[in-house]
């Protein structure tokens, strides 16, 4: 880098002061709007970050005049590391931001012109044993004992699937297996898992099995055939507190509570070794309840815990009374939840966390419902993700040979769930989170809420801002949660 080039702060680049939330001390970060890449700056350099915010311009050499000679080195490093052309978070005075701007958008075009999938949720049975008032999966289907997934639907998804992984090189991907209850038919489900696995082989591929489950139909039978697979096996349990807070809207088709059952079948995992996390759905009726949970969890030795906060996907889960959290009730309950799980030392990770580790490494781990992952139900119709499986105008095509290669900008669903990124949303124009985000869950927006999602996000990454860059990185837990990617992109198989 030439020293005697002159840098201003990036217009997308936005600097902050906080007070960390474990320890109270502050410090001061910068992250950039477009790429994340949180950053903490050293005590030393501050007051060269607020020169540079207030306007001042000039080589790195003249920027870090007044900084003590002794520690002016390390401070000229950091503003090298700063302008680099990974962080970008200085740039040339004649740099072009609107160009940049223009160029992300064409880029991000060109690198999901077509779908490029490492995750695939599979509906092995749209049926399910339970009747949780706010399920997305519409109460027709999990009612219907017959709704299962053909063989040869479930077989040309995965060799599909496996296919496009291996032409682009892609090693690692996932299996997600849910429902409806995914175990409700366990021949259909252990033939579809068995074959799978056979296929991975194939296609040279390293898959993660992750299978969302009430657990309550788990046998003894089922944990040995379990561990057969049990370092790529890994299960999210719907768990959403206490006894008397589950049983409230998690409940059979009798009308009972269902917690016994679930903890059960979550302990025969647990006890024969196999990766189980309890994922809690969280809204009106568990907001003050998360203290006591987390502390069950703890006196049980569980060290890991999920949670998505309820959104209203559909008039029939409006009718069931339950009531989703408005976004400063999500932030409070996010930061209770962290306080509490943090001093018991539980790790806890969600769909929330998604904007919040892109903060650290950008694109790899953010939602890409619809461009990175892709959801077919029992019947074979593909849709861009789960939560949007009950509105046939998001379903983007049907699984047959070849179906992958219909799923492009020349599909028109798939078209308007590309261009609902925050990156082309004037809305969004200036926004100190414009591409780590996304401007919202897509089918959350669908319901006209963004404003709602949209404010929780910007909440939570704020919240992030005063947390150790360490705790908000993607994690294997975050992997069997959301898909995410940790930094090697790999499974380990524990944990």
């Amino acid at each position: 880098m030439e020293q005697n080039q002159t840098f201003r702060l990036s217009n997308f680049t936005n600097i902050r002061r906080v007070k960390l939330a474990e320890s109270g001390n502050a410090e001061m970060r910068a992250w950039h709007s477009l790429k994340g890449r949180i950053t903490t700056v050293p005590h030393e350099a501050e007051q060269v970050m607020v020169d540079l915010k207030k306007g001042a311009t000039g080589s790195l050499e003249y920027l870090a005049r007044r900084i003590d000679l002794n520690v002016r080195t390390d401070v000229l490093n950091f503003l090298s590391t700063m302008a680099s052309k990974e962080n970008e978070l200085l740039v040339r005075i004649n740099f072009d931001e609107e160009a940049y701007l223009t160029e992300q958008r064409a880029r991000f075009l060109e690198n999901y012109f077509t779908a490029k999938p490492d995750r695939l949720y599979l509906f092995p049975s749209g049926a399910c044993n339970h009747r949780c008032t706010y399920c997305y999966v519409p109460l027709v289907d999990r009612a219907n004992a017959g709704e299962l997934m053909k063989p040869e639907i479930h077989d040309i998804s995965v060799d599909e699937f496996f296919a496009a992984a291996m032409k682009r090189s892609t090693v690692n991907v996932q299996i997600r297996y849910l429902g409806g209850e995914p175990l409700y038919n366990w021949p259909s489900f252990k033939r579809a898992v068995e074959a799978t696995f056979e296929k991975a082989k194939q296609y040279a591929v390293n898959p993660l099995f992750v299978v969302l489950t009430n657990a309550s139909l788990i046998t003894p039978e089922m944990i040995r055939w379990f561990k057969s697979f049990q370092y790529d096996l890994a299960f999210l349990v719907s768990l959403d507190g206490v006894k008397e807070v589950h049983d409230h809207y998690r409940v059979d088709t009798s009308g009972k509570g269902t917690f016994d059952l679930v903890w059960r079948g979550f302990n025969l995992l647990r006890e024969a070794g196999i990766t189980a996390i309890p994922h809690m759905v969280v809204g009106t009726h568990n907001q003050g309840r998360s203290q006591e949970f987390v502390e069950l969890l703890s006196e049980n030795g569980i060290k890991h815990l999920s949670f998505s906060f309820l959104s209203m996907p559909s008039e029939e889960v409006k009718k069931s009374g339950a009531t989703a959290l408005k976004p400063l009730a999500q932030l409070q309950f996010l930061k209770d939840i962290y306080s509490s799980a943090t001093s018991l030392s539980i790790e806890i990770s969600g769909h929330w966390k998604q904007a919040i580790v892109h903060l650290i490494n950008g694109d790899p781990s953010i939602c890409r419902g619809g461009t990175r992952s892709i959801c077919i139900t029992a019947p074979g119709d593909v849709f861009p993700c789960q939560r949007i499986i009950w509105d046939p105008g998001s379903k983007l095509t049907i699984v047959k040979p070849g179906f992958l290669s219909e799923i492009n900008l020349s599909n028109e669903v798939y078209k308007r769930w590309i261009m609902k990124s925050s990156l082309f949303m004037e809305k969004c124009s200036g926004c100190s989170w414009i591409g780590i985000h996304s401007g919202g869950c897509p089918p959350i927006t669908e319901q006209k809420t963004i404003g709602d999602d949209c404010s929780f996000h910007s909440y939570a990454l704020n919240f992030a801002l005063s947390l150790p860059i360490n705790k908000i990185k993607a994690t294997n837990l975050d992997m069997i949660v959301n898909g995410m990617m940790t930094e090697d992109g790999a499974w380990h198989g524990t944990l």
